[in-house]
């Protein structure tokens, strides 16, 4: 997509340049993974080595069902998936790293702009040139648009001279 395209599709034309960079530097949703997924994709992810030694780490932390769970499979990005790898780290049974490699493969996150499939995080000045091009064509399309509707006035005999289509443009 071209910023110009992503600045009209959310009526970002006229907002602050500063304002729709921060947006678009943003972590957001890009994706969601709503397959399940067993033990052997986490291993997948995390290594044969690693996902055994954080297998025990749950068991011997109580997270026997969670355990089962994922062997059998789950999705990744159900929230009560999630709120159980959470509560998982906060019981010392999953690191906070194991724990952002299986959300992961659940919902992957990025910044906004490649969510909209922008080439680059574009400059502030990159976006007030686009701003300006919107702003022109806007401009472009309204002058158009009357000297249309002189013509077909003029075609109708409702205008006839200069000074009425002066007049019916708008020009002083």
């Amino acid at each position: 997509m071209h910023l110009r395209d992503y600045l009209i599709q959310t009526d970002n034309a006229t907002t602050a340049a500063t304002d729709v960079r921060a947006g678009l530097a943003e972590t957001v949703e890009i994706s969601r993974n709503s397959t399940r997924q067993t033990i052997t994709d986490v291993a997948k992810e995390l290594g044969f080595a690693s996902t055994i030694a954080m297998v025990e780490r749950l068991k011997a932390n109580g997270f026997d069902m969670f355990v089962t769970v994922v062997t059998a499979g789950c999705r990744f990005d159900d929230p009560e998936t999630i709120a159980a790898i959470d509560a998982a780290v906060a019981a010392g049974a999953v690191t906070a790293e194991e724990a952002v490699a299986i959300k992961a493969m659940g919902i992957t996150t990025g910044p906004a702009w490649r969510k909209w499939s922008l080439a680059s995080l574009p400059s502030v000045e990159e976006i007030e040139a686009a701003q300006a091009t919107i702003a022109s064509d806007e401009l472009a399309e309204q002058v158009a648009q009357r000297y249309q509707s002189v013509r077909d006035a003029m075609a109708a005999g409702e205008v006839l001279t200069w000074e009425q289509a002066r007049a019916a443009l708008g020009a002083e």
